[in-house]
């Protein structure tokens, strides 16, 4: 391509340019649209860029640039923009296409830290949830469709086709179809942008926290293949166990299955006189003759499936031996397809869907803001690994590596004394957490004193476990008394009513009545004032859905919520408004949290909402010194949104692989953190504590067990 040639996208027409050395750069803009096209990237690969795309909105040129002139051309174009902002959709991957803030482009720390890198994916979800329209999707295709009604061609045979070089190693020559596919990207994040003007609270720490989590996404977590194949055999043994056990019931999996489960289940209904949940049915239709005269047969009824969510299971009682066989086979099937299968390959050895990359490792993906503020993860979910089965362990540090899980304590309860505090000028639970108890523990001293008999002495006495007294009654220990109290704590700042937390109580291993459940809730409250207005969200109107048992549609009040660092959520549930303030909050701490541990090169392997997962060298000689310093940054980046909150605390916890038994461990003369496995496999852990035996108290660490 020689000659510049125009296009149309909206109302305004663009010239397209190809850029060559020697030609000048686009100077003194106002926005600048960026966009960058790779060869497809498999997991754990290199990415090869082939171009970018500059958008000057204002003059309407966009200019096309080889990956060959990356380094010389973006810098020139800082040197000709003092000024101007630098809008990419979805900034941390074209920014790590162009180069590495750290090193090779050290002029783009300065754009990102003088906050004049805009993200139109991070305006978008902002925008739609602040109108109470955000549904989790921002792709570019799909905000330009939302936004003007226009709908991008998103062809898959040019997306995924753009390439440096062709099979025989010559330059690849690019198309008019992959220069209009390119260019037109480019121009819409222009128009986005302008679109949606103005600022939008926490744009600049959701931008830099998604530069640590993609970052987190392309160095991946190592997959012990041994024993993601152990457990793989092991969990196929389960299923085809829980699978018998379904045949005697009744049920298969198969063809059939979905029927079978339905006759299951109704016979289980009528049998414990109980409801299940069903999906939306459809109405009945009457024969009519719609408006162009055509006639329509009547269309009967279709009534709603019963839902086989473990949700809606729950109504049927723990003696129900289907129901927990069904769980069974279902949890096992999940964990086997998302965590201890290879990848899928077609019929000619190709990958059909990677699981693991090229590196033995996955690379999850991550979105950076979901409705909660929060971040999610898929591909596979290593934020929600389950916490039974040894899961966990598939994944594990690479060979003269530890993992070090560094997480915040009760970080979420800080963030909420924090919003209360700000908010209302007082908080209870602020107070507590200052005053360097644990929440938990504080709560359950309170709800035994109130029970009656009980005194202060009978507390200090009370065993940590449940015991029996002479007459075989169960005596509760501390261990259940804290158990209840972190139901309530966790439970109640989300506005869970008393039958919805007897549900929830039970993850806790705590067996309520309605009565218990509802006096404790009323309890709690009593016990933080600051909680009565939390739990009082401002209205925001109404809303409706179908109701999917009964297939009518029901009106509901719907609320406003907002975090103290200004993000606004509109039109949320009641729980999603209790929840919204201070689960944000702990987002925007964390994201800042990350943004300063890559800053400093910090090799971080996984993030999981109040925890991140990092990857030390084992005999590195600052080891400890490092680790004290990732402390000491994540509770600096949590801190610059919990200012009030000085009881605010770090745990971390070295290991070989990733677990989640795994405990802080620091020796009581060194004040080193010592490895998990090794300390266990020499007997120093008893309940999950340190006890070094007697004559190795100067034994700085047990032998590596490896």
């Amino acid at each position: 391509m020689s000659a510049p040639i125009n296009i149309v996208a909206g109302v305004y027409t663009y010239e397209i340019i190809w850029w060559t050395p020697g030609m000048p750069v686009i100077s003194e803009a106002r926005i600048l649209g960026i966009d960058s096209e790779t060869e497809y990237i498999r997991k754990g690969d290199t990415i090869k860029p082939v171009i970018a795309q500059i958008c000057d909105q204002d003059r309407r040129i966009v200019q096309i640039v080889s990956y060959n002139y990356f380094e010389h051309y973006f810098y020139a174009l800082y040197l000709a923009n003092p000024d101007a902002l630098w809008i990419f959709h979805n900034a941390p991957f074209d920014i790590k296409v162009i180069g590495d803030p750290r090193t090779n482009i050290p002029w783009m720390m300065t754009l990102l830290t003088t906050n004049r890198v805009r993200d139109t994916m991070i305006r978008f979800k902002l925008h739609q949830l602040k109108k109470g329209t955000f549904n989790g999707v921002a792709k570019l295709d799909y905000a330009v469709n939302k936004m003007f009604k226009v709908k991008l061609d998103k062809r898959e045979d040019i997306r995924f086709t753009f390439k440096q070089f062709n099979s025989d190693g010559s330059p690849w020559s690019i198309t008019w179809d992959h220069i209009k596919y390119a260019a037109l990207d480019a121009i819409w994040t222009c128009q986005l942008y302008d679109e949606m003007p103005g600022y939008f609270a926490t744009e600049d720490v959701s931008l830099l926290g998604d530069i640590a989590l993609e970052d987190i996404s392309d160095t991946g977590l190592l997959v012990d293949q041994e024993v993601r194949v152990k457990l793989l055999e092991e969990n196929n043994e389960r299923l085809q166990s829980f699978m018998k056990r379904l045949n005697y019931c009744g049920w298969a999996p198969g063809k059939n299955s979905q029927s079978e489960s339905q006759k299951r289940l109704d016979f289980l209904e009528r049998l414990y006189d109980v409801q299940i949940p069903r999906t939306t049915g459809k109405k009945a239709r009457p024969a009519h003759t719609d408006d162009q005269g055509v006639f329509h047969e009547a269309v009967p009824a279709v009534p709603g499936r019963i839902q086989m969510t473990d949700a809606a299971l729950e109504v049927l009682p723990d003696e129900c031996g289907f129901v927990h066989i069904y769980k069974g086979y279902q949890q096992t099937s999940k964990v086997i397809s998302t965590y201890l299968k290879d990848n899928d390959l077609d019929a000619n050895g190709d990958i059909i869907y990677e699981r693991i990359g090229m590196d033995g490792r996955v690379h999850p993906f991550f979105n950076g803001m979901v409705k909660t503020g929060r971040t999610s993860c898929s591909g596979p979910n290593i934020q929600n690994v389950p916490r039974n089965g040894g899961i966990r362990s598939i994944y594990r540090a690479r060979k003269g590596y530890v993992l070090f899980a560094c997480d915040y304590s009760q970080a979420e309860l800080c963030a909420l004394a924090q919003h209360c505090y700000t908010t209302q000028g007082y908080s209870k639970m602020l107070e507590v957490i200052n005053g360097g108890e644990d929440l938990h523990v504080w709560l359950g001293n309170k709800i035994f004193l109130r029970e009656p008999g009980h005194t202060v002495e009978d507390w200090e006495n009370l065993n940590n476990k449940d015991t029996e007294d002479e007459y075989g009654n169960v005596v509760r220990g501390k261990k259940f008394y804290r158990q209840l109290s972190k139901a309530l704590n966790f439970g109640k700042p989300g506005g869970l009513a008393a039958k919805t937390f007897l549900a929830y109580a039970k993850g806790y291993g705590v067996d309520l009545t309605l009565e218990e459940a509802t006096s404790l809730l009323e309890f709690w409250v009593d016990s933080f004032p600051e909680m009565q207005k939390h739990l009082q969200p401002v209205g925001d109107g109404q809303a409706s859905k179908v109701n999917k048992s009964t297939g009518e549609r029901e009106s509901f009040s719907v609320f406003r919520a907002e975090t103290i660092t200004g993000r606004v959520r509109a039109k949320a549930s009641y729980c999603s408004a209790c929840n919204y303030p201070f689960q944000g909050l702990v987002a925007d701490g964390a994201k800042w949290a990350m943004w300063y541990l890559w800053l400093e090169g910090f090799r971080m392997v996984n993030f999981i909402h109040d925890e991140v997962v990092f990857e030390l060298k084992e005999d590195d000689p600052e080891l400890h010194n490092k680790i004290a310093r990732i402390k000491q940054l994540m509770l600096y980046g949590m801190r610059l949104v919990l200012p009030d909150v000085t009881g605010l605390k770090v745990e971390g916890s070295l290991m070989r692989s990733w677990r989640k038994e795994a405990e802080q461990l620091i020796h009581p003369k060194y004040g080193e953190t010592l490895i998990w496995e090794d300390a266990v496999n020499f007997g120093w852990v008893e309940d999950g504590k340190l006890l070094i035996p007697p004559g190795y108290e100067d034994v700085r660490a047990p032998a590596p067990c490896i």
